[in-house]
C-alpha cells in the first residue's frame, strides 16, 4: 500500500483493514513529512473562518470540480488527474480541508445508518406536490427503505417517539422510571451480594488465577483401522494426523459462520502452584539425552565439576553446564525438553555481551508445574514432550532468575521458548574495593520463537502470545518489558546455525576436541587441563583462546587471571573479555576477583584497583576528558603488561582515528619501539583534541 493523502485519510478516518492500518502506521511512523501533513489536516478541519474553495468544472480544473473530487474520495478518479487533486490540497488549506472533511462525513454516513422518524418520513412524502401524489397517503409496506419494515403509526402531532428514536431508547419516556426502578433493584441486589462473607480462596501466585474460557479439546477417535495380518504392512498415521482428519471432516460436513475463528486444539490448564522457595530435595529429575555430547554437573557438597553420563539420570539441585560451543539436551520426567546452548563470539559476529556458557539448576516441581528451574548464566532452549499420538496438553515450566520467578505455558506440541541471561557494568560505572559497591546489571530475554505461550510473572500476565515474540527484563529498572514483536531480521540472534567463518570452523574444532577429551578422562581435572592448555605455547591458537573462556565458566579466576598478562596479544583480549563476562554475572564477583589479584597473584593493592577500573567500561563523556585519556597514555608504560593491555584497548575505544595511524601496538614489545609509537599517537590525539580547542 503507497503512502498517498487519500490512504492516509484511510487511516486517520480508521476505514482500513487491520494488516492495512498496521502497514500505514509502520510508513507513518518513519516518515516526518507524514506526520507534518496529519498535524495539518487537524489544524484546518478545526479552523474556523477558513473559506470554501470556489466550485467550478468549466474550467478543467479537477481540483474545482466537484464530481472530481467525489471520483477522488470513491477511488474511481483517473490516474492523471489524481495527483493534479492532491497537489491542490497539498497547497491549499481550503482544498485540503475539503477533502479532509468530506472523507469524515462520508465514513460517518456509511459507516452509520441514519436514523429516520417515522413523523419526519409522512413529512417527507407530502412534500411532493405532483401527480400521482396523495399527501395524506402512508408508504406502502412494498416500499420499505433498506429493508426495515413500517414504523408503528404515530399520531401526527407528537414527536415523544421522534425524540425517543433519535435518543436511541426506541420508546417513550414512560420507559425511563421503569428502567430507572430496574437499575435500582440490580444495584441493590450487587450490594447485598458484596455483604455477604466470600469463600476462601485457594492460594496463588501473588494474584486470582483465572481458568481461562478456551474451547473444549477435540478428541481424536480411539477407534484403530484393522489390518489384516496377511496383508502388507500399512504404516499408521499418527494421532495428530487423525485429529487433524477428524477437524477436516467436521468442517466439511458442517456448516459454520463465516465469523467463527477455526477450531483450536489444547485443553485449559490448572491453577498454578504458587511462587515458592524450591525444594532442595536431590533425586532423580531427568535424563541426560545427547549421547554425543558433554555435559558437566555440579553436586550441591562439591566445588569441582565432573562429566554427567550420557543417557544417564540426572538429579534436582546438582549445577548443571555447557561449555561454550558445546549444546546438550536433557529430557525431564514430564516430558519436558531443555536444550542448554553454550555459543561462542564468532558462531553469530553479533557485536553484544558474551552468553558463552549455559548453566542451569533443577529443582522438584510443585504442584501443577511441569518443570522448575534457575538458570544462572547463557542461554536455554525449553520445548513441550514430543507428541506420541495422544491428546497434547500445555505444560508449564518454572524459570527463576536473580530474585524473580516466571511461568511460562506452552500451549502447542511445536512451541519452543528461549530464555538467556548476562550481564555487565554499565558505562561510567566504577569500582568499588569496599563491599556493598555498585553491582552489574543483568539483562534476561524471553523469546516465544514458535507456536504459542501463555507468561506470567509478578501480577502480570500475558495470554495466547503468537511467535515470535519477545520479553525483555533489566535488573537496574527491576522491570519487564510487555510483549513485543520480534522484527525478522533479529531473529538471526535465536538461529540454531553457525556462521560459516574461518573463526567459527577454528573454534567448533576446538569445541569437539576439548569434548572428545574429556569424554575420555573421567579422573582428570577439568580446570587443571584447561589452564596447561592455556600455557602451552606449542598449542594452536584456538584451543587456548577456547580453554581461556571455559577456565571462567568453571570459576577457575585463579588461573584466568594469568591470561591477562600472556604473550599474545589474542589470548590477552580473550582473558579480559572472559574476566569482564565473569565479574558480571553478579555483583560479589568484582571483588573476588581484586582479592585473587591481591591475593594469590601479588598485585600491589594499587595496580589491583587499576586493573578492576580498567575493566569497567568507560562512558563517552570520561572519554571526552583530557585528563583519563593522558592517564591511559600514561598506563600504556606500566609496568604490568596486564594494566598496558587494558589502557591500549580503552585508547582505541576512545581514538579509532589514532589507532589507524600508528598501527598495531603489542605491549608486550620492547619499551623503545612502544615508545615511538605512543609518542607518534599521543601528537596526534593532541593536536586533534586539545591544540583545536
Amino acid at each position: 500500500m503507497r503512502l498517498t493523502l487519500r490512504t492516509l485519510l484511510s487511516y486517520l478516518d480508521d476505514t482500513l483493514e487491520p494488516a492495512e492500518a498496521r502497514l500505514m502506521g509502520e510508513k507513518v511512523a518513519e516518515s516526518e513529512l507524514a506526520q507534518e501533513l496529519i498535524e495539518r489536516i487537524k489544524k484546518v478541519t478545526r479552523r474556523r473562518g477558513l473559506s470554501a474553495p470556489p466550485v467550478s468544472g468549466d474550467d478543467g480544473d479537477a481540483a474545482t470540480d466537484p464530481n472530481s473530487v467525489a471520483e477522488y474520495l470513491d477511488n474511481a478518479l483517473a490516474a492523471d488527474q489524481l495527483e493534479e487533486i492532491e497537489q491542490s490540497a497539498l497547497d491549499s488549506d481550503a482544498h485540503l480541508a475539503e477533502v479532509a472533511t468530506c472523507h469524515q462525513i462520508l465514513t460517518l454516513v456509511l459507516g452509520e445508518p441514519a436514523k429516520i422518524p417515522p413523523t419526519a418520513r409522512q413529512h417527507m412524502y407530502r412534500l411532493v406536490k405532483g401527480k400521482g401524489s396523495i399527501p395524506y397517503r402512508k408508504p406502502a409496506t412494498s416500499l420499505n427503505v433498506a429493508g426495515l419494515a413500517d414504523p408503528t403509526p404515530v399520531a401526527e402531532d407528537s414527536t415523544e417517539a421522534d425524540e425517543a428514536l433519535l435518543l436511541g431508547l426506541g420508546g417513550t419516556r414512560l420507559s425511563v422510571p421503569i428502567v430507572g426502578v430496574l437499575v435500582t433493584l440490580l444495584l441493590l441486589i450487587v450490594v447485598i451480594w458484596m455483604a455477604l462473607p466470600a469463600a476462601k480462596l485457594a492460594p496463588t501466585q501473588g494474584y486470582v488465577s483465572v481458568p481461562l474460557n478456551r474451547p473444549a479439546p477435540i478428541e481424536p477417535k480411539a477407534k484403530k483401522p484393522e489390518i489384516d495380518k496377511g496383508s502388507p504392512k500399512v504404516d499408521t498415521p499418527p494421532e495428530d494426523t487423525k485429529l487433524a482428519k477428524k477437524i477436516k471432516d467436521d468442517q466439511e460436513t458442517v456448516t459454520l459462520p463465516e465469523v467463527l475463528p477455526p477450531p483450536r486444539v489444547f485443553v485449559t490448564k490448572r491453577m498454578l502452584a504458587p511462587p515458592v522457595d524450591p525444594d532442595l530435595e536431590r533425586r532423580a529429575i531427568g535424563r541426560f539425552e545427547s549421547k554425543d555430547s558433554l555435559l558437566l554437573q555440579r553436586k550441591r557438597s562439591t566445588d569441582e565439576w565432573e562429566r554427567a553420563v550420557p543417557l544417564k539420570e540426572l538429579y534436582s539441585n546438582d549445577s548443571l553446564m555447557c561449555l561454550p560451543g558445546i549444546r546438550a539436551e536433557i529430557k525431564l520426567e514430564s516430558g519436558v525438553r531443555l536444550l542448554l546452548w553454550g555459543t561462542l563470539p564468532e558462531y553469530h559476529m553479533i557485536d553484544v555481551q558474551d552468553l558463552l556458557e549455559s548453566r542451569v539448576t533443577l529443582h522438584p516441581p510443585a504442584g501443577s508445574i511441569d518443570a522448575d528451574l534457575t538458570l544462572q548464566s547463557g542461554r536455554i532452549y525449553i520445548s513441550p514432550p514430543t507428541p506420541k499420538g495422544e491428546r497434547f496438553e500445555p505444560v508449564t515450566v518454572r524459570v527463576r532468575f536473580k530474585e524473580e520467578i516466571w511461568d511460562v505455558t506452552l500451549l502447542d506440541p511445536d512451541s519452543e521458548v528461549s530464555v538467556e541471561l548476562f550481564g555487565g557494568y554499565a558505562e561510567g560505572v566504577a569500582f568499588s574495593p569496599e563491599p556493598g559497591g555498585p553491582s552489574p546489571t543483568t539483562e534476561v530475554y524471553l523469546a516465544l520463537l514458535k507456536g504459542r505461550a501463555d507468561v506470567h510473572y509478578k501480577f502480570k500476565e500475558f495470554l495466547m502470545l503468537d511467535a515470535p515474540v519477545r520479553i525483555d527484563w533489566n535488573s537496574k529498572t527491576q522491570e519487564e518489558s510487555a510483549p513485543e514483536k520480534i522484527p525478522e531480521r533479529h531473529l538471526e540472534w535465536w538461529s540454531k546455525a553457525i556462521k560459516d567463518n574461518p573463526g567459527s570452523v577454528q573454534m567448533s574444532a576446538a569445541a569437539s576436541h576439548y569434548a572428545g577429551r574429556l569424554s575420555k578422562q573421567d579422573d582428570a581435572r577439568i580446570d587443571v587441563m584447561f589452564y596447561s592448555a592455556m600455557q602451552d605455547k606449542k598449542e594452536n591458537l584456538a584451543r587456548r583462546l577456547y580453554a581461556a573462556r571455559c577456565l571462567q565458566a568453571l570459576d577457575a579466576i585463579e588461573y584466568l587471571a594469568d591470561s591477562l598478562a600472556e604473550d599474545m596479544f589474542h589470548l590477552r583480549a580473550a582473558g579480559i573479555r572472559s574476566v569482564r563476562h565473569w565479574t558480571g554475572l553478579a555483583p560479589d564477583r568484582d571483588l573476588k576477583f581484586f582479592n585473587v589479584l591481591t591475593g594469590k597473584k601479588a598485585y600491589e593493592p594499587a595496580h589491583a584497583t587499576v586493573v578492576m577500573q580498567l575493566l569497567h567500561p568507560f562512558s563517552k563523556q570520561q572519554y571526552a576528558r583530557q585528563e583519563i585519556i593522558a592517564t591511559l597514555f600514561e598506563s600504556m608504560k606500566h609496568e604490568r603488561p596486564a594494566i598496558r593491555e587494558l589502557a591500549y584497548g580503552h585508547l582505541l575505544q576512545s581514538d579509532s582515528e589514532g589507532a589507524r595511524e600508528v598501527g598495531f601496538i603489542d605491549v608486550t614489545a620492547p619499551e623503545n619501539i612502544r615508545d615511538v609509537q605512543l609518542q607518534k599517537w599521543k601528537a596526534s590525539w593532541k593536536k586533534r583534541f586539545v591544540d583545536d580547542k
